[in-house]
């Protein structure tokens, strides 16, 4: 048996090569079996090639994303300063949500190729999480308020355990109360 290894004999035909086999048609997109009387698909034409986008509207697209994400940079630094401050979170978030469809509807009239689009739906998503978390707090104003000014002045790690508990207890009444005012509520009809 011949050294499957050694390099072959010159002018020695090489079995592990076959002979050039015809190939299948191509079409414009460059796929084998291309349009013709098996085809399936029929002829279509061909597609033409996509428009590079406006350079004027990539830039307004991009001018809107950097405010947008700007905004949403500045309510999530407001979202941890204290109470009163934390209402400037909430009209900064309402600013990035127009911003963010602004920025979503540019981006899609100009049909920006990337991951701007989803990079939008994202933060604008995120910002919904945002504004819904500020909500709560704002709703919960006096409850937040007396946590936030027994954690000032709670300067052990028990004095601190005993705010949380609490403002954990206030919210367990307020849910209490929710809960009842629900039940007494007539039902519709």
């Amino acid at each position: 048996m011949s050294n499957p290894y050694a390099p072959p004999k010159e002018g020695a035909a090489r079995p592990d090569l076959r002979p050039e086999a015809p190939r299948a048609p191509r079409d414009p997109g460059g796929r084998p079996g291309g349009p013709g009387p098996h085809d399936p698909r029929g002829s279509r034409p061909p597609v033409p090639p996509r428009e590079p986008p406006d350079p004027d509207q990539v830039r307004r697209a991009s001018r809107q994303l950097l405010h947008f994400w700007l905004l949403v940079l500045g309510a999530v630094v407001t979202f941890g300063l204290p109470l009163p401050w934390k209402v400037g979170a909430l009209v900064l978030v309402g600013a990035a949500l127009v911003m963010g469809g602004l920025a979503l509807v540019t981006t899609w009239r100009a049909r920006l190729p990337g991951l701007m689009l989803p990079m939008i739906v994202a933060g604008l998503g995120f910002t919904g999480l945002i504004g819904a978390a500020l909500l709560g707090t704002i709703a919960m104003w006096p409850l937040v308020q007396d946590r936030e000014e027994c954690l000032r002045g709670a300067l052990t790690v028990s004095a601190q355990a005993e705010c949380e508990h609490a403002f954990q207890d206030g919210i367990s009444e307020r849910t209490v109360d929710l809960e009842q005012m629900m039940r007494s509520r007539p039902s519709g009809g």
